[in-house]
């Protein structure tokens, strides 16, 4: 059993204000998961629409010459999907619709 206490439970870990955040229903998970990347997405709007434009009229040559805007739009999306963005939805979530959290 020691083995279980090095797993990593992403719903039993806290951040910043050191409440752990709810476990939610799949489906739950799968809305909040949504409007974390939804939110994304959004923010990092500007170098998506980059990394698009180099794509374009491109097939192999992508995975070299678009490789920068890749890593743009990559590292923007990682600063809006990080743990602590999924808990603190997974506790916006638990507020509104109590009945998604699993007991």
């Amino acid at each position: 059993i020691q083995w279980l206490s090095r797993c990593r439970r992403p719903w039993k870990m806290a951040d910043a204000t050191n409440e752990a955040a709810p476990r939610l229903t799949k489906g739950a998970e799968t809305l909040v998961r949504r409007k974390v990347e939804r939110a994304a997405r959004a923010q990092c709007d500007e170098q998506i629409k980059a990394f698009i434009e180099c794509t374009k009229g491109r097939l192999i040559s992508v995975a070299w010459a678009c490789q920068a805007a890749k890593r743009q739009m990559n590292d923007c999306v990682k600063q809006y999907t990080t743990p602590e963005s999924f808990d603190a939805a997974r506790r916006e979530h638990a507020r509104e619709v109590p009945a998604s959290v699993l007991r």
